[in-house]
């Protein structure tokens, strides 16, 4: 069977082979539950300046990485002009929540305040940027335009763009046409899989068969890098403590 041809690594094995450089994009797809965000902590200290996009009020990683120790921690910053590559190469990007606030106030300073953020982060290059969830960007905050931006002309501005999706069909076309780097969890939705394997041009028999077959209580995931072809299947560590 195909997917017998695609190695199994440990994490170790699997980080000695990652070659993830500024400007490249990293695209993750699988339900909630499977592990994105914890491979993220993992693959991110790889990265020299970041900004996490803290979209949620309440989340265990965001709170993780922001009481990290040394390198692993996280600044928290309510808005841009918070932020300081002085202080930190790590920056927790997270607009306040006012107290008693209705929806439609807090959506409005979420986008606001990334919609400036990532405006800067255009001009000035050099960052890699995480938004966890692209969908709650694009669709609910109306970030379509500046992210499409961050996509398409991120390699030239040395811009890295991190993203995550539930649902592949939901999210600009971009995150996968554009990505260097391509992480499936197991999905019940065949046609999102078949759909990514059509954009970033990658073996769509492969995928399709690989993807059903990942053990979802072990977190097991596919890597694709979409430019060579290469694939295999690994397992990501626990949570940094």
């Amino acid at each position: 069977m195909v997917a017998d041809r695609v190695p199994v690594l440990t994490w170790d094995e699997f980080l000695a082979q990652f070659n993830w450089t500024q400007g490249q994009h990293v695209t993750l797809v699988g339900p909630n539950g499977r592990g994105k965000t914890v491979l993220l902590t993992h693959i991110l200290p790889m990265r020299g300046y970041k900004i996490f996009l803290g979209t949620k009020r309440k989340d265990a990683t965001q709170t993780a990485l922001v009481q990290g120790k040394g390198d692993h921690r996280y600044h928290l910053a309510k808005r841009w002009e918070e932020i300081h590559q002085d202080v930190s190469p790590n920056w927790m990007l997270k607009p306040p929540f006012p107290k008693n606030a209705s929806v439609a106030q807090v959506k409005a300073v979420q986008a606001q305040v990334f919609n400036e953020a990532l405006m800067k982060v255009f001009r000035q290059g050099g960052w890699t940027v995480v938004g966890d969830e692209l969908r709650y960007l694009t669709d609910y905050l109306g970030l379509t335009d500046i992210c499409q931006l961050l996509l398409l002309q991120g390699r030239s501005l040395e811009i890295s763009f991190v993203t995550g999706t539930q649902r592949p069909r939901w999210v600009p076309l971009e995150a996968f046409s554009q990505a260097s780097h391509l992480f499936f969890w197991q999905t019940p939705d065949h046609q999102d899989v078949a759909r990514v394997a059509e954009l970033a041009s990658i073996n769509r028999e492969t995928i399709m068969e690989v993807v059903p077959r990942l053990n979802p209580d072990a977190h097991e995931v596919l890597y694709v890098n979409p430019k060579s072809g290469y694939m295999a299947v690994t397992v990501p560590p626990p949570p940094l403590s």
